[in-house]
């Protein structure tokens, strides 16, 4: 088999709302975490997992009588982006949701994070320097650096709040990870409401 003959759409008899709800029942992913690529995070998740009662990604994973994989029992979801930042996640938010239905997003900034160690005009002079490229209007400057956690935390809450791909219903939380003592903070907790919307 071609692996393009993998892809759900190209499946005979394709469904759409069968595919959906397959994922719904197969992945009962319940929050996504943001966080860093940094290895001294990679407690981070496992973390939140805790914290929320919840079964760490990979989770366990299903197979069925052919052993092909067809599920996993994690309820939690890793997104690596630079810093734990939200702005690189938004569109796995919409997509998670629409697949599989999720309730929380967790975004988690940590101590000693690299992108403590610059501000955002620090990385443009250097880059046009070493790389020649100006990126200057690239990136949302409130997003390339973090010299602040509170304000880092309630920027990207309030970024993934505000647009539209995020569902009202869904709980959104800020913590920093301290990297010393491999536990979370809490910062914010912004809960969702529930929809009013007909369908």
């Amino acid at each position: 088999m071609n692996y393009n003959d993998k892809i759900y759409t190209k499946m005979p008899g394709y469904d759409a709302e069968g595919i959906r709800d397959f994922f719904h029942k197969a992945i009962p992913l319940k929050t996504l975490v943001i966080t860093c690529p940094d290895p001294r995070a990679s407690g981070a998740a496992d973390a939140v997992a805790r914290e929320f009662g919840q079964t760490a990604w990979p989770g366990q994973i299903i197979r069925d009588e052919k052993g092909t994989k067809i599920g996993s029992t994690s309820e939690v979801a890793i997104q690596i982006t630079t810093g734990g930042r939200a702005a690189d996640a938004l569109r796995s938010i919409t997509s998670l949701n629409y697949l599989i239905g999720l309730e929380n997003v967790v975004v988690v900034h940590h101590t000693w994070c690299g992108l403590t160690s610059w501000t955002p005009e620090t990385l443009i002079h250097i880059h046009k320097k070493e790389f020649g490229g100006d990126i200057t209007h690239a990136h949302d400057h409130a997003t390339m650096s973090i010299s602040n956690f509170d304000e880092s935390l309630r920027y990207d809450v309030d970024l993934i709040r505000n647009v539209p791909g995020t569902p009202k219903h869904l709980n959104i939380y800020g913590y920093v990870y301290d990297t010393d003592e491999d536990k979370l903070i809490k910062v914010i907790e912004d809960r969702g409401k529930l929809s009013s919307v007909v369908v």
